[in-house]
Protein backbone atom coordinates (compact mmCIF):
# COMPACT_ATOMS: atom_id res chain seq x y z
CA UNK A 1 0.00 0.00 0.00
CA UNK A 2 1.49 3.73 -1.10
CA UNK A 3 0.89 6.19 1.01
CA UNK A 4 0.75 10.26 0.34
CA UNK A 5 0.60 13.73 1.73
CA UNK A 6 -0.69 16.68 -0.37
CA UNK A 7 -0.81 20.39 0.48
CA UNK A 8 -2.15 22.78 -1.67
CA UNK A 9 -2.20 26.35 -1.18
CA UNK A 10 0.01 26.33 2.16
CA UNK A 11 1.58 30.11 2.46
CA UNK A 12 4.54 30.60 4.78
CA UNK A 13 5.70 33.89 5.93
CA UNK A 14 9.41 34.29 8.00
CA UNK A 15 11.33 36.88 9.29
CA UNK A 16 14.79 37.07 10.28
CA UNK A 17 14.92 39.62 13.07
CA UNK A 18 17.22 42.71 13.18
CA UNK A 19 19.42 40.10 15.99
CA UNK A 20 19.72 37.41 13.77
CA UNK A 21 16.95 35.49 15.35
CA UNK A 22 14.12 33.58 13.03
CA UNK A 23 10.42 34.42 14.06
CA UNK A 24 9.42 31.08 13.55
CA UNK A 25 11.61 29.96 15.60
CA UNK A 26 9.27 31.36 18.50
CA UNK A 27 6.71 28.81 17.49
CA UNK A 28 8.70 26.04 19.52
CA UNK A 29 8.34 27.50 22.23
CA UNK A 30 11.29 28.02 25.10
CA UNK A 31 14.43 25.76 24.31
CA UNK A 32 15.16 23.43 26.74
CA UNK A 33 18.87 21.75 27.69
CA UNK A 34 18.57 18.45 28.33
CA UNK A 35 21.14 16.53 30.85
CA UNK A 36 23.94 15.40 28.60
CA UNK A 37 23.98 12.22 30.58
CA UNK A 38 20.60 11.65 29.98
CA UNK A 39 20.64 12.37 25.70
CA UNK A 40 23.53 10.30 25.34
CA UNK A 41 22.03 7.00 27.04
CA UNK A 42 18.78 7.59 25.25
CA UNK A 43 20.98 7.64 22.18
CA UNK A 44 22.80 4.75 22.38
CA UNK A 45 19.88 2.68 23.53
CA UNK A 46 18.22 4.17 20.60
CA UNK A 47 21.40 2.89 18.35
CA UNK A 48 21.40 -0.59 20.51
CA UNK A 49 17.60 -1.17 19.90
CA UNK A 50 16.89 0.60 16.71
CA UNK A 51 14.18 2.24 15.80
CA UNK A 52 10.86 1.57 18.11
CA UNK A 53 8.35 2.06 14.91
CA UNK A 54 8.93 2.64 11.16
CA UNK A 55 7.16 4.96 8.85
CA UNK A 56 7.13 5.15 4.84
CA UNK A 57 5.28 8.01 3.20
CA UNK A 58 5.46 7.07 -0.80
CA UNK A 59 5.06 10.60 -1.94
CA UNK A 60 5.14 13.97 -0.32
CA UNK A 61 3.53 17.17 -2.82
CA UNK A 62 3.34 20.56 -2.16
CA UNK A 63 1.21 22.20 -5.19
CA UNK A 64 1.23 26.20 -5.74
CA UNK A 65 2.45 26.97 -2.81
CA UNK A 66 4.59 30.35 -1.38
CA UNK A 67 6.95 31.22 0.85
CA UNK A 68 8.06 34.97 1.73
CA UNK A 69 11.14 35.95 3.45
CA UNK A 70 12.16 39.22 4.97
CA UNK A 71 15.90 39.75 6.03
CA UNK A 72 16.20 42.46 8.86
CA UNK A 73 19.85 42.20 9.34
CA UNK A 74 20.57 43.79 6.18
CA UNK A 75 20.32 48.41 6.06
CA UNK A 76 17.80 47.47 3.61
CA UNK A 77 15.37 44.69 4.52
CA UNK A 78 15.96 41.56 1.57
CA UNK A 79 12.36 40.55 0.92
CA UNK A 80 12.90 36.83 -0.97
CA UNK A 81 9.41 35.97 -2.28
CA UNK A 82 8.79 32.39 -3.66
CA UNK A 83 5.79 31.76 -5.37
CA UNK A 84 4.64 29.66 -6.81
CA UNK A 85 6.38 26.69 -5.32
CA UNK A 86 6.26 22.78 -6.14
CA UNK A 87 7.50 20.15 -4.18
CA UNK A 88 7.81 16.49 -4.67
CA UNK A 89 9.90 13.92 -2.69
CA UNK A 90 9.05 10.69 -3.11
CA UNK A 91 10.11 7.03 -0.92
CA UNK A 92 10.53 8.82 2.10
CA UNK A 93 11.34 6.42 5.45
CA UNK A 94 13.08 6.02 8.39
CA UNK A 95 15.92 4.69 6.33
CA UNK A 96 18.29 7.58 5.82
CA UNK A 97 20.90 5.58 4.09
CA UNK A 98 18.67 5.80 1.19
CA UNK A 99 18.72 9.00 -1.20
CA UNK A 100 15.24 10.57 -1.86
CA UNK A 101 13.62 11.63 -5.44
CA UNK A 102 13.01 15.28 -5.20
CA UNK A 103 11.38 17.59 -7.89
CA UNK A 104 11.54 21.30 -7.59
CA UNK A 105 9.84 24.35 -9.63
CA UNK A 106 10.19 27.52 -8.18
CA UNK A 107 9.96 31.34 -8.94
CA UNK A 108 12.04 33.49 -7.36
CA UNK A 109 10.63 37.58 -6.91
CA UNK A 110 8.85 37.17 -10.20
CA UNK A 111 11.56 36.00 -12.52
CA UNK A 112 12.34 32.93 -14.58
CA UNK A 113 11.05 29.39 -12.93
CA UNK A 114 13.73 27.35 -11.45
CA UNK A 115 13.36 23.41 -11.78
CA UNK A 116 15.81 21.02 -10.14
CA UNK A 117 15.66 17.17 -9.82
CA UNK A 118 17.82 15.08 -7.89
CA UNK A 119 18.51 12.39 -5.50
CA UNK A 120 19.34 13.90 -2.24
Amino acid sequence: MSTGVDVTGLTLNAERLKDGSINLASLAGAHEVAQQRTAVHALKKTQDEGPVWHYKIGEFSLKDATANFTDNTTPRPVKLNVSPLQLKVQQISDDMSRPLPVDLQATLNRKKARSASRAT
